[in-house]
């Protein structure tokens, strides 16, 4: 009903006033708010997650009556979101694995935002340039408002990793969580700390078999992109386990684990041994200048 009014105004904005589309869209907008963020766990069983996918989604033109594209998109978002953490705090599962979905599209959305970014800045071209390039034709289509930073902080303030590795913890809830790591593995600078590190590793001890190696093949998933401080850490974890709880699902995951550490670290070894050694190269050339002069 919400849509079908909101559509409606849209023709109007030609005889609108402005005074009367800046009032009624804020009024509309905070009674929408109010409803979604009211909602009790009964509505959130009985309400189809689409729907309200769909009426969010209906507010960004009716918007433009009042807001730029730039605020009428950062409603959409940052509610599309506040109802993805409402859905991921359910307690009842498909509720939950739709409000990650909508969390993990909202990550590699943002992900793909910031490479059209650096993109724009090389090249000084537009968005629809961008989008019609070939190789991004499958690519999700880059955010409009929330930036990388912004996301992050989201994340981190909103306990998202704390939900999904918590007390309630649930393996295919689990299981998908890999995006959302490595967002703050690569872009996250030291937010990915310590802190992760054991929410992460206490999520699978004395917890049955299927969610031990799911954490284990969450650790091996992100693992490529994980600094050496956190590799390092990961092992004093390994190195902690009491031997009577190692079995063969162990012994296994500690062999692929460290077959990947030690390749990240050689290769870390040779970018660093090629940074001394174009370093070394450069101070000889430099040298050689002095002395010839």
């Amino acid at each position: 009903m919400i849509s079908e009014l909101t559509q409606a105004f849209t023709h109007l904005d030609n005889v609108l006033t402005e005074e009367f589309s800046s009032t009624f869209t804020t009024s509309v907008k905070n009674i929408v708010l109010k409803r979604l963020e009211s909602m009790t766990e009964k509505d959130l069983k009985d309400i189809d997650k689409d729907e309200i996918g769909s009426l969010i989604a209906s507010l960004k033109e009716f918007l433009l009556l009042s807001c730029s594209r730039l605020e009428a998109a950062e409603f959409v978002e940052h509610t599309s979101l506040l109802m993805a953490l409402r859905f991921l705090k359910s307690e009842n599962l498909e509720k939950r694995l739709k409000g990650l979905s909508e969390i993990r599209t909202m990550v590699e959305r943002v992900i793909e935002r910031s490479r059209f970014e650096r993109w724009r800045q090389k090249t000084n071209k537009s968005l629809s340039h961008w989008n019609s390039m070939p190789e991004n034709k499958d690519k999700p289509y880059p955010s409009d408002a929330i930036k990388l930073a912004e996301l992050k902080q989201w994340l981190i303030s909103n306990k998202v990793l704390q939900i999904i590795l918590g007390p309630n913890a649930h393996v295919e809830i689990v299981k998908r969580s890999g995006p959302i790591l490595k967002l703050l593995c690569r872009y996250g600078e030291n937010l990915f700390d310590e802190s992760i590190i054991e929410l992460i590793w206490r999520c699978q001890l004395d917890k049955h078999e299927e969610m031990v190696r799911t954490i284990y093949n969450l650790i091996q998933e992100v693992l490529p992109i994980l600094s050496l401080p956190i590799i390092d850490s990961f092992f004093l974890k390994m190195k902690s386990m009491p031997p009577a709880q190692i079995d063969e699902k162990y012994v296994v995951f500690v062999r692929e684990f460290t077959k990947q550490a030690l390749k990240k670290r050689l290769e870390f070894s040779f970018e660093e041994y090629s940074l001394r050694a174009d370093q070394s190269t450069q101070d000889v050339q430099l040298q050689f200048y002095i002395n010839v002069r």
